[in-house]
């Protein structure tokens, strides 16, 4: 075995052997976290055995803990990382700066964890022992005060989150200045409270200022700056601008694949990234690979019982409910709730989000009853929680088309509804109102070339939109053109079109028809819809969102059905062969 001297000093080559193995970007990154991995074994065995001094030890502690927790392998990390605590604190006492950190970092692992109970006294011990010793103006107590508020924000005290992300980001503006790697630590959480109120134009301005200083400070292929390229990914994403989504989630999942490997935690929130953009342009082949790479991920990483695995199994819902697979999207989505509130409990804003997730569910599955059971429960924890004013108006709008619904109003008495609420005082005219509306949902427009054309031309979700609207009238007409095609001269295809748009049109409010292009020796899908657009609609901005929802909801249906009677003629072509 050798005597102690030995051991000590063959385990400092082993500790310098790690390192140069897990920075050496000429080998692939799973190769090297094995390898590093098995040196850390090796280590920590030689000093079990050797009876390693408490100094030596550690200092290998703290590399593998590190290093453990860097590559994703936080529940390795924990026995690691409690073994470093007690030798610190038997080295320097409990208020050490050293013991202080050890606090802090395993108070982040039980963080990624969920265990925030647990994550917070480790950070809270961490931030009194870093105030008392380094002070307030100091890197380490800001670091503290950033990642308390990151528990505070994950238990939904977004009051308290809010107060230690500005003391961090005002004590960091001061210490480390604006261009250092913790600023723009607290720059994205700045951005997390601009998601969490759906401020998206302010979760942009901050996630760039903080991929700016990551990129120029550590450089593209970094971690952090990896997690960067997916947080504006998802805010692209937000904001309906798919081109730069799938730019920065592609930058994200390469950047997070070649820095911490493809098992890492961070790479499957990017694989969950592409997969909810697959899903948003109708690519499910796409979303599905992804969101099942995500999933796997997580539950070896996470387990079950972990926010992010939640937010897999809500995705999965919402792919199952586009191919149709009614009963897994159920089951999905309700596995994603249960865990939700398990983890925060039943008076949670995410709690709130689940059961509003689960309701636009039962909603598109036309079981409206249900619907409403879920948007009443949401309804009651927003409720609480009086800043959330613009998500309560939401979900207020959804409980009441619901609830109409539900009531099974035809058409007609749905337009007699509105004429008997309407008032004879002088109102807007139809197309002002619609171009005012247009302007608050954040689209812009175009007019026909004509003078006197009233058809407006506009996106929605990148998708291209011609409304024909007139002040005179109470109706506008939308059209959604040319959004699919088949080949004129493909006989089954286009005997499955039309069976499926006479059903489309049977099932959906929007209605879908075909025209044939002999020139282009195609035919063209396109859908259209009336509606009425008056001032005593509640919640217009809102309507109109919904309304134009409804024709993917086409988009869908056709897809879906059509993809259904391939498979069916498939299989019957299978059993005659």
């Amino acid at each position: 075995m050798g005597n102690k001297k030995d051991i000590k000093k063959h385990i400092k080559t082993l500790q310098s052997e790690a390192q140069d193995i897990i920075n050496d970007t000429a080998v692939p990154i799973e190769e090297r976290i094995q390898r590093t991995t098995d040196i850390y074994l090796q280590a920590e065995k030689l000093a079990a055995e050797g009876s390693l001094e408490q100094k030596a030890y550690e200092s290998l502690l703290t590399d593998s803990s590190r290093f453990y927790a860097e590559y994703g392998m936080y529940k390795e990390s924990i026995p690691k990382y409690l073994q470093l605590i007690d030798l610190r604190e038997s080295l320097y006492g409990q208020e050490h700066p050293d013991t202080a950190t050890a606090y802090h970092d395993i108070g982040e692992i039980y963080r990624n964890l969920c265990n925030f109970p647990v994550a917070f006294e480790y950070q809270r011990k961490a931030l009194e022992i870093r105030q008392k010793l380094l002070g307030e103006k100091h890197a380490q107590t800001a670091e503290s005060y950033n990642n308390i508020a990151l528990v505070y924000y994950n238990l939904g005290d977004y009051d308290k989150a809010s107060e230690y992300i500005f003391k961090a980001k005002a004590i960091r503006e001061e210490v480390v200045g604006r261009d250092h790697p913790d600023m723009a630590d607290s720059y994205v959480n700045v951005s997390y409270l601009g998601f969490r109120h759906d401020d998206f134009s302010q979760a942009l301005e901050f996630y760039t200022k903080a991929r700016d200083i990551y990129e120029k400070s550590l450089g593209e292929d970094n971690h952090k700056t990896g997690i960067a390229y997916y947080c504006l990914g998802i805010t692209y994403l937000q904001l309906s601008e798919p081109k730069e989504a799938i730019h920065y989630f592609c930058k994200a999942v390469t950047v997070l694949e070649n820095v911490v490997g493809v098992n890492h935690p961070d790479t499957a929130l990017a694989y969950l990234g592409r997969g909810y953009l697959g899903l948003g342009l109708g690519i499910k082949s796409n979303a599905s690979d992804y969101e099942y790479k995500a999933l796997s991920i997580f539950e070896k990483v996470y387990g079950c019982d972990n926010l992010q695995t939640a937010l897999c199994y809500n995705a999965l819902g919402w792919l199952k409910y586009t191919l149709g697979e009614n009963n897994e999207a159920i089951a999905y989505s309700e596995k994603s709730m249960h865990v939700i509130e398990k983890l925060l409990g039943k008076e949670h804003i995410d709690t709130a989000d689940s059961y509003h997730s689960l309701g636009l569910i039962y909603f598109e599955l036309d079981d409206y009853e249900k619907a409403c059971e879920y948007f009443s429960m949401a309804l009651n924890i927003y409720h609480k929680v009086p800043m959330f004013e613009n998500k309560i108006k939401d979900i207020e709008k959804d409980m009441e088309k619901a609830e109409y619904k539900n009531q099974h109003k035809t058409e007609e008495e749905e337009m007699e509804y509105y004429l008997e609420n309407m008032d004879s005082g002088e109102k807007i005219g139809t197309r002002d109102l619609f171009l005012e509306t247009l302007t608050k949902i954040g689209c812009q427009y175009e007019f026909g070339e004509e003078e006197d054309d009233n058809h407006i031309y506009f996106a929605f979700q990148g998708e291209n939109f011609i409304v024909n609207a007139r002040n005179d009238m109470q109706y506008i007409h939308i059209w959604d053109m040319h959004w699919a095609h088949i080949d004129l001269y493909d006989s089954d295809e286009f005997s499955r079109l039309k069976q499926v748009i006479n059903s489309s049109n049977i099932s959906n409010s929007v209605t879908a028809i075909y025209t044939v292009d002999e020139e282009g020796k195609t035919v063209d899908v396109h859908s259209k819809s009336v509606i009425l657009f008056t001032p005593e609609i509640h919640n217009i901005e809102d309507y109109l969102k919904l309304e134009l929802g409804d024709f993917f909801h086409v988009h869908r249906y056709v897809n879906l059905e059509m993809a259904k009677l391939r498979d069916k003629e498939q299989k019957n072509d299978s059993i005659e062969n």
